[in-house]
This record gives structure tokens, sequence and C-alpha cells, in this order.
């Protein structure tokens, strides 16, 4: 029973301290409160940008992207001068002679009459 007497004073304390209805505002608050709106609505608007400042934002990531894909297409090898990765693979040192990546008819005439 003592257990369920300390939750209700207990529970009392959280409601009072967090569920309490608030107080009016006084009329001086409220006059406060009305100025500072109205101080922030009365404002000027900001000046209008001129029509190409819009896109100078956009100039810097643009340039930077095409300076990117300009390094990228210079310093990428010519797929004409490196080899098939197959026959790199093969002639990187598994034992395979480079003839072996490039037969001749000899070598196939050869292959069908072991057969």
């Amino acid at each position: 029973m003592k257990d369920r007497e300390t939750d209700e004073k207990l529970w009392t304390r959280v409601v009072a301290a967090f569920l309490r209805i608030p107080t009016r505002p006084s009329s001086l608050e409220t006059e406060a409160f009305v100025s500072k709106v109205m101080a922030r609505l009365e404002r000027p608007a900001p000046a209008e940008t001129p029509w190409f400042a819009t896109g100078l934002r956009w100039l810097v990531p643009t340039v930077s992207f095409a300076l990117a894909v300009s390094a990228l297409l210079i310093t990428r090898p010519d797929p004409m001068l490196t080899p098939p990765e197959d026959i790199a693979l093969l002639a990187d040192g598994a034992g395979v002679s480079p003839q072996a990546s490039s037969p001749t008819t000899d070598d196939l005439v050869a292959m069908v009459m072991e057969r």
C-alpha cells in the first residue's frame, strides 16, 4: 500500500511540473510578441539578383566535373595498345609460351592429328 501512495505522490509532482496549464500572457507580453512579429514582416524584401547570378552557383560544380572527365580521358590508356585480359593473364608467367595465345595453322593441324 505504501508503494502505491508514494507512486501517486510522485505522479502528482510530475504532473505539476510538466503538464500544468500555462498562464495567460499579460498585455505587455502580448504587445512585445506582436511587435517582434511585425518587425520581421516589415523588413524590406531583398533586391532581385541579376539573371546571370542564378547560374553562378552551378558554375563551380560544372567546371569541376568537366575537368575531372577531361583528366580521365587524357590519362586513360588507349584500348588498342593494351592486350585483352586473357592474353595478358596467359602471358604473365603461368608457364605458357606466347605461342599458346596465338596458335599457327601448323599447331592446329597437329592438334587435330593427335586425336
